[in-house]
C-alpha cells in the first residue's frame, strides 16, 4: 500500500510539472531574468545603463505590444515606475 501511495504522489507531481517544462529551458535573449506567465507570455527583465528594460514575447517568441510598470525596492522603499514602449522593448 505504501508503494502505491508513493507512486501516486510521484505521478501527481510529475503530471503537474510536465506543462511547465514542455518547452524546455527558457533562454533570456538580452542577458536579463526571464519568466513565463500562465498565459504563455515570456517576459525578460534587465537592469542596465541606469534603467529597467522589459521584453514581452508570446509563446511563439513573437514580440507583444505591452504597457505596464516596474515595481522596484530602493533603499527599503517601494518605487513604481512606468514602462514606456521603445520599439520592441519597454523602458523605464
Amino acid at each position: 500500500m505504501k508503494t502505491f501511495a508513493a507512486l501516486a504522489v510521484a505521478a501527481a507531481l510529475l503530471g503537474t510539472s510536465l506543462p511547465a517544462v514542455a518547452d524546455g529551458v527558457l533562454t533570456a535573449n538580452y542577458g536579463g531574468q526571464i519568466t513565463e506567465t500562465a498565459d504563455g507570455w515570456r517576459i525578460e527583465f534587465a537592469v542596465r545603463d541606469g534603467g529597467v528594460r522589459a521584453w514581452v514575447r508570446d509563446h511563439g517568441d513573437k514580440p507583444v505590444a505591452a504597457t505596464g510598470k516596474a515595481t522596484l525596492l530602493v533603499g527599503g522603499k517601494k518605487l513604481d515606475v512606468p514602462l514606456k514602449a521603445d520599439g520592441e522593448v519597454l523602458t523605464a
